[in-house]
């Protein structure tokens, strides 16, 4: 037998061999739920994401535009992964607020990713996106003994059905 035929045939057996042992796990496995986000890690989250927003602020005030976007797009994976807790507390305000937020950072990267870069543009954009994050603490934000911040009860409080 020639050898590339002995070599199709393995190759093709080694597949059907990985495309059942898939197909099973898949089976076994069923749907994944989705992943629980807790007030701590929003806390944890939001601890590490203001220092790396404010690093991007600084570095574009100081025309620094590649560690800006460095520091922005932590920032901005930071923020994303936020939404999971406001959706499981059925929050559309804190949806609304985290959407805002990274379409802002979008436009803030976009802004500093041109051959040359508007300043005001965009200190603009950051502002922005620095008003929606204000926002969002005004509601859900309050000072804790600590001198720190926390999480308001409310935020996690199920809220009442309308009549």
């Amino acid at each position: 037998m020639r050898s590339w035929v002995v070599r199709d045939l393995a190759l093709g057996l080694c597949g059907a061999a990985m495309l059942l042992a898939g197909t099973g796990l898949r089976a076994q496995d069923g749907p994944k739920p989705y992943p629980i986000y807790t007030a701590d890690h929003l806390a944890g989250t939001m601890e590490t994401l203001g220092p790396n927003f404010a690093a991007a602020v600084r570095a574009l005030e100081a025309g620094d535009y590649l560690a800006a976007k460095e520091r922005l797009a932590r920032a901005r994976e930071q923020l994303a992964t936020t939404i999971t807790f406001w959706r499981q507390h059925e929050r559309a305000d804190g949806i609304g607020f985290v959407r805002t937020a990274v379409r802002g950072m979008d436009d803030l990267d976009a802004a500093m990713s041109v051959d040359a870069v508007d300043p005001e543009t965009a200190s603009g954009f950051a502002a922005d996106v620095q008003a929606t994050c204000n926002a969002c603490h005004a509601i859900y934000r309050e000072p804790d003994p600590d001198g720190g911040f926390r999480l308001k009860v409310e935020a996690v409080e199920p809220r009442e059905s309308a009549p």
